[in-house]
């Protein structure tokens, strides 16, 4: 009895073993009821082991995604071959449809067959459907700009003017050899535009800031919209409205790299600086015009969260060119010889609109120099600078920051072709009634500069103006609100001191 026993689990061994190898091939669901069956002393059958179902398939595309049509697409859900004239349900050729990205709209689970298996709806521009696609004959794609997406129309010969519309089409094209996506969209004005390629698109989207986020997470959200923005030809980043915080008590670790063809738009928004926030503009070339180019900043309120100390926001750019910035706030974030705008030779600027209040709180209980740094009190909101690869003037903030500095600065370039009009400098007044902190100016003091505009600008209580007495009468000249040293033929009136 004890040696039939011993055969008996040799064989259910043996058995065993076999079916372990076997359900390597089989999915875990079927390993369980196998195991189970084992347990009971039944043999496995070959049905069991060869004939498994998935009972419960998963979608391999969301709702929402977009995905193309394999080439070798040709099958409809039951698996018949398409008709000989390969067309579509709704008469559209298959071989069109290859070239066009979809949306899935729905998924579902069929039984074909006895086999579970998983198909979409899709929908296609101008409100072309497909249904009951089998995955099998689909692949997920992305592009830069994506069906539904909200985009602009950038400088469209029709109208000369920015238009936000949305993409509802999208084909794979090729074009002087190159295989290229190319957009139709629609417009409010412009109504229906075909055959749109990336470069017409401004990209547009609103930045996930949040009021009960940390300054960290702000940073983190910005700096990954403008990484984005790099594959973009044009970028348009929304600030939402409200509060945020920003800044870092780490600023030499923790600032923002600035991208190329950007617009920055607030929308009733305030930016609240905690400890320091810096932004930087990083040069790309040994040319003036190799930095940050093309770049908008408007409708941002930027403050201090200690209006009384202040904070600090700099924005400095080493090269560059093309820049509008118009229709912002700057409340208390220039410090003690720091600057708002910190320019290394930039080339084609315009600030207008703009209001700069209360600079360096420190200084105004000051009545004299000392042995206090002139810079102290002369540093500008907008500083009109000079690059060079001598870490001075970019107070070697860039320098150590930019591994490409010293390359890319052989030769001193100054800012040239900067506009500065209407914009409004003035004192920080508390809320009873003082001065807080003194206004600040604009200008450069270490180097010269090229052709600037600089018109119809109100100074108030400009800090340095209250000093130039205190310096010989040749060095006065950098004391007053508007001060630079230039042989270009500026054009520098209609300025009004308070």
């Amino acid at each position: 009895m004890p040696k039939r026993i011993n055969r008996v689990r040799r064989r259910r061994q043996v058995t065993l073993n076999i079916t372990l190898l076997s359900l390597l091939l089989v999915s875990s669901l079927t390993l369980y009821n196998v195991v189970r069956q084992i347990e009971n002393g039944q043999t496995p059958s070959v049905k069991t082991l060869w004939q498994i179902k998935l009972q419960d398939p998963k979608p391999t595309f969301a709702v929402g995604q977009q995905v193309i049509l394999l080439k070798s697409a040709n099958k409809n859900t039951d698996g018949t071959l398409l008709k000989s004239a390969n067309k579509n349900i709704d008469g559209t050729l298959l071989d069109t449809l290859k070239n066009n990205i979809a949306q899935v709209i729905s998924s579902k689970k069929v039984t074909i067959d006895g086999n579970n298996l998983i198909v979409y709806e899709l929908s296609y521009n101008q409100g072309k459907m497909m249904s009951g696609v089998p995955e099998t004959q689909l692949r997920a794609i992305d592009t830069a700009y994506r069906l539904g997406e909200t985009v602009t129309i950038a400088n469209h010969p029709e109208d000369g003017e920015k238009e936000d519309g949305q993409v509802n089409g999208i084909q794979l094209k090729e074009i002087d050899g190159k295989v290229q996506y190319r957009y139709d969209a629609t417009f409010p004005n412009l109504g229906q535009l075909t055959d749109l390629a990336e470069e017409d698109f401004v990209w547009v989207t609103t930045l996930g800031f949040r009021e009960d986020n940390t300054a960290t997470e702000n940073n983190k959200i910005l700096q990954e919209a403008l990484n984005a923005a790099k594959t973009k030809s044009s970028s348009r980043l929304l600030f939402p409205p409200g509060r945020f915080a920003i800044g870092s008590q780490t600023p030499e670790t923790d600032y923002i790299t600035l991208t190329s063809n950007v617009e920055l738009r607030g929308q009733d928004t305030t930016l609240v600086v905690d400890g320091s926030a810096r932004w930087f503009g990083l040069t790309t070339g040994p040319e003036a015009t190799d930095g940050l180019s093309h770049f908008t900043m408007q409708g941002l309120t930027v403050e201090a969260k200690d209006l009384t100390q202040g904070n600090q926001f700099i924005l400095m750019a080493n090269h560059g060119y093309d820049w509008q910035v118009f229709n912002n706030r700057f409340t208390m974030v220039q410090q003690l010889s720091s600057h708002i705008f910190d320019l290394g030779g930039v080339q084609q600027a315009v600030f207008s609109n703009n209001v700069f209040e209360g600079y360096a709180p420190e200084l105004t209980t000051v009545t004299e120099i000392g042995n206090r740094s002139i810079h102290n009190f002369i540093a500008e909101a907008i500083q009109l600078d000079a690059s060079s690869n001598n870490g001075e003037w970019d107070g070697g903030m860039l320098k150590t920051i930019d591994p490409n500095y010293q390359v890319n600065n052989p030769n001193q370039l100054v800012s040239n072709q900067i506009t500065i009009q209407n914009n409004h400098f003035l004192p920080y007044i508390g809320s009873d009634g003082q001065i807080v902190a003194y206004g600040g100016s604009i200008g450069q003091h270490s180097s010269g500069v090229g052709q600037v505009t600089i018109t119809n600008n109100t100074f108030t209580s400009t800090l340095s103006r209250r000093f130039i007495t205190s310096v010989p009468e040749g060095d006065r000249w950098v004391f007053e609100p508007i001060h630079l040293q230039s042989n270009a033929d500026n054009l520098i009136y209609a300025n009004v001191f308070n």
